[in-house]
């Protein structure tokens, strides 16, 4: 027995008696406003406009900062990033503690 699937129709899904299922009825269609003329109306605030563009921003982002990659990478070619030990050390601890159960 040959399968054939033609991408122009719905697929169905087998149950597991390998009956198809029934198609999903499609969706109402969106209810005309009320009888009155006035459409029920939603305001955004300005701080959920920003949070709403800075999540955009966050979502499009790689996470990497490319000026301050670039600041570091030259100042490793030309000898003049400097290393604090303590702070090194202290990066270190906190990496290792962290890191234990």
């Amino acid at each position: 027995m040959t399968n054939i699937i033609n991408p122009a129709q719905p697929q169905l899904g087998a149950s597991a008696t390998g009956a198809a299922a029934s198609p999903k009825p499609p969706s109402a269609p969106a209810s005309p406003p009320p009888a009155g003329g006035e459409a029920d109306q939603v305001s955004v605030s300005a701080n959920a406009l920003t949070a709403s563009g800075l999540l955009q921003s966050a979502r499009e982002s790689d996470g990497i900062d490319a000026a301050a990659v670039l600041q570091m990478k030259t100042a490793l070619q030309n000898g003049s990033y400097e290393i604090s030990a303590d702070d090194l050390a202290q990066a270190m601890l906190g990496a290792m503690k962290e890191s234990m159960p």
